[in-house]
């Protein structure tokens, strides 16, 4: 037997860590568990994306709802009772 391990030793997993661009601000910085602001650099960036997303800076493609236009899920009634 060629091994040198013991047959019931597990190997320690190993972690791929990554650089990417800060989609904020464009710094490189690390992609892994480590960095709490992931996909961004900062505290500072992160933040600042949330903000673009709140004052409708950033918006998804589609159509404008108006209003009037909303149509209701299938099964979901204004008039309903929740039991407790």
């Amino acid at each position: 037997m060629t091994n040198t391990e013991s047959p019931g030793k597990k190997t320690p997993l190993v972690l791929s860590v990554r650089a990417l661009k800060c989609p904020q601000c464009s710094r490189m910085t690390v992609y892994s568990p480590e960095n709490l602001f992931r996909p961004f650099c900062s505290k500072a960036c992160q933040t600042g994306d949330l903000a673009a997303w709140a004052t409708d800076e950033y918006k998804v493609a589609g159509s404008t709802v108006q209003q009037g236009d909303e149509q209701t899920i299938a099964g979901d009634d204004d008039n309903f009772e929740t039991e407790y």
